[in-house]
Order: structure tokens, then C-alpha cells, then sequence
């Protein structure tokens, strides 16, 4: 897959870390994966995108240290960047909302600043994901068949088939929490997606809150009925990634993972049940 093709976000924020505004980041320490997030993405994507969940308290208390220090990550992002020559677009963010709101800005950004990419690559700042990596992911994208293709990782429920061939696939499954790709690394159909976007459903705005993210669930299912022969869902494994959630720094960063991996199930079943979608959607399971 050509470089032009292909762009490359992520999501950065501090609403899991509870600070409080006389509180600050530490600048140096968020901005180093960041750098090297944007120089990986160098190497293979036509230009990569930073959304910054600005704290709350930013538009409360614009000059306490916490604002202050997550106005100077941006503004340090897009200097070191610049520097090196990388497209990066750096999208300060104050309305976060929970899930959709940055993926949506994301989309929005990249058909913007890169209108010849065809590719939306999703990944969270913990994965760890290389060129050959994302060749080969791009590689089991069927451009104008498929929607999304995402990287099979540690507690999904993947069932490739065990036929000869690697890219055989296995029977297709029902879309669910643990079934579905992840935009923890997942390639868009970004031409397509950007033709309506990840629906608020996603962040169980009328629903518990508790019942926000999983957002692949009914993105999929809502695109399958929508554009039935452009929109296929494969999971894949992916070899030569790393998801670094053992590198979490601090304890209740850590719960928060766990809790949202083991509700994911539960959270796409309601979604779903509030959808009222004729169809719940299907993905396919690839080696």
C-alpha cells in the first residue's frame, strides 16, 4: 500500500487520571511517546494525526498549571514535529466527550489535510506498531469491499480457520465486543467513513455511561446495512506488535484498562439492543 494512501492517528488524553487544575502534566514525560508515535508513523503513512483530550478544568481555569502544561504539550508536539519535516495535525480538543467525539474529529481532520489518503489507520498510543506491521495489515484490506481490518490482540475472541492458506478465513462470526476490530489498531476505509462517521451511539449519550466505547460494534453494523457491499469487518493477527498496557503509570490507569476490556461484551450488547437495527452485523477472522 502507497504511503499517500495511508494516514495514521491516535488519541491522547488525562480524564482517567483525575488531576485537579493546580495540578500539571509532565510535559517531557507525555511527549516522548508522542515523538515517537509521529516518527514511526514517518516511515509508512503520508502524514499522522495527535487529538488531545484538553483537561476539563482548561476552559474553567485557562491559566492554572494543569491547563497550562496541556496547552504546552500541544504547542511542543506541533513545534518538534514541524521540525523534522513530518506532516502531523495536532487537534487540541475541550469538548472530548467519552469515545466518539475525537474519532470523529480524526476522521474529519484527515479527509481534510490529506484528501488523497484512502486509509484511516487507528491506534492507541500503547500499541507499538512498525511498517512492516501496518504493510501487513494494509495488505488483507480489500480497498471498495471492506470497511475495516483490524489487529487481533489479547482478549479478543479470534477465531481464525487453520486452513492451509494464510489468508484463508474462517467461518463469519457474529459481531460482538470481543469479536469485532478495535481502534486500538484498526484500518479505516477512511473514504467511506468519512461519509457518516462513528455514531454517537458510541458514547451511550441517552444510555449509562457506563455503557460508552465499543463504538467498532455499531459503526460496522450500521455501515453493513447501510452500504452492504463496502462494508466487510476482518480481524487479523498481525505479527511484529507490541500493546504496552503493562506500562500503564499509575494504578488507577491500570483499572481502568482492565475494567473496560472486561465490559466490552456488555457495553456493545446494549448499544446494539438500543440501536434497534434490523441486522447486528458479521466480521471475518483472518490469519
Amino acid at each position: 500500500m502507497a504511503t499517500a494512501s495511508l494516514v495514521v492517528a491516535t488519541r491522547v488524553h488525562w480524564s482517567t487520571h483525575r488531576l485537579l487544575p493546580h495540578e500539571q502534566l509532565d510535559v517531557d514525560a507525555e511527549l516522548r511517546p508522542l515523538l515517537a508515535f509521529c516518527a514511526r508513523a514517518a516511515s509508512f503513512a503520508a502524514g499522522a494525526l495527535v487529538a488531545v483530550g484538553v483537561p476539563p478544568a482548561a476552559s474553567d481555569a485557562p491559566d492554572s498549571p494543569l491547563a497550562k502544561s496541556a496547552f504546552e504539550v500541544v504547542a511542543r508536539l506541533r513545534l518538534e514535529t514541524a521540525s523534522t519535516g513530518a506532516r502531523v495535525v495536532v487537534l487540541p480538543l475541550l469538548q472530548w466527550g467519552r469515545f466518539v467525539p475525537a474519532l470523529n474529529a480524526l476522521v474529519a481532520a484527515a479527509a481534510t489535510h490529506f484528501p488523497s489518503a484512502r486509509l484511516l489507520l487507528l491506534q492507541s498510543l500503547e500499541v507499538v506498531a512498525d511498517a512492516a506491521a501496518v504493510t501487513f495489515l494494509a495488505s488483507r484490506f480489500e480497498v471498495g469491499r471492506d470497511l475495516v481490518v483490524g489487529a487481533a490482540l489479547p482478549g479478543h475472541d479470534f477465531r481464525p480457520s487453520h486452513g492451509e492458506s494464510e489468508s484463508e478465513s474462517g467461518d463469519t462470526l457474529q459481531l460482538d465486543g470481543r469479536t469485532t476490530p478495535w481502534n486500538t489498531l484498526a484500518l479505516w476505509d477512511l473514504a467511506r467513513l468519512a461519509l457518516v462517521g462513528f455514531p454517537l451511539l458510541g458514547d451511550a449519550l441517552t444510555l449509562d455511561a457506563a455503557s460508552a466505547g465499543v463504538e467498532e460494534v455499531s459503526t460496522i453494523a450500521l455501515y453493513q446495512q447501510l452500504f452492504p457491499d463496502a462494508s466487510a469487518a476482518k480481524l487479523c493477527a498481525v505479527p511484529g506488535i507490541e500493546w504496552r498496557v503493562d506500562g500503564f503509570d499509575s494504578d488507577e490507569r491500570r483499572s481502568w484498562q482492565e475494567r473496560k476490556m472486561a465490559s466490552k461484551l456488555q457495553r456493545a450488547e446494549t448499544q446494539i439492543a438500543h440501536f434497534g437495527l434490523a441486522k447486528r452485523g458479521t466480521v471475518r477472522h483472518v490469519r
